[in-house]
């Protein structure tokens, strides 16, 4: 997993930009996929979507979202990552599900949106409909909403 870093920043830049902006719009698709949930330490957990978790035709992101609710914080000095209560910096993985079982990987670029930790899957790099998505902690956490959403950007 990596921060986006300075050689690719103008591209991300742009690209972060344009999903800021956008968040004024309606998101294509905005799923709810669970209230709160215990994160277990190194486990994988596959939370399954109530329906096909999709990025239209015309949008460029599709993007995992988890409130991060205290004592834990996010912290963005250097790589952003989660901060447990014992000063822990931990980062999930993060992956998208298909019905046969083959996953694409959205963790490998993230953000931070206030009180969540964004993971975010660029149009090139994934495959819907999904039916699930799979998280894997380092630690055991806990954290608050997660989402789906894909805005047309």
């Amino acid at each position: 997993m990596k921060f986006i870093k300075s050689r690719e920043s103008l591209t991300y830049c742009l690209l972060l930009s344009a999903l800021v902006l956008s968040s004024c719009r309606d998101p294509q698709q905005l799923v709810v996929l669970r209230d709160a949930l215990t994160l277990p330490a190194k486990q994988v957990v596959d939370i399954r979507s109530p329906t096909p978790l999709l990025t239209p035709a015309r949008s460029q992101t599709g993007h995992v979202c988890t409130i991060i609710p205290p004592p834990l914080h996010i912290d963005g000095t250097g790589d952003l990552a989660i901060v447990t209560s014992e000063g822990h910096r931990i980062v999930p993985k993060v992956w998208a599900v298909r019905e046969n079982g083959q996953v694409d990987v959205i963790s490998s670029r993230y953000f931070r949106s206030q009180n969540a930790l964004c993971f975010l899957g660029l149009r090139t790099e994934l495959h819907p409909p999904y039916v699930a998505i799979r998280i894997e902690s380092p630690e055991s956490i806990r954290v608050g909403r997660i989402t789906w959403s894909s805005v047309d950007l």
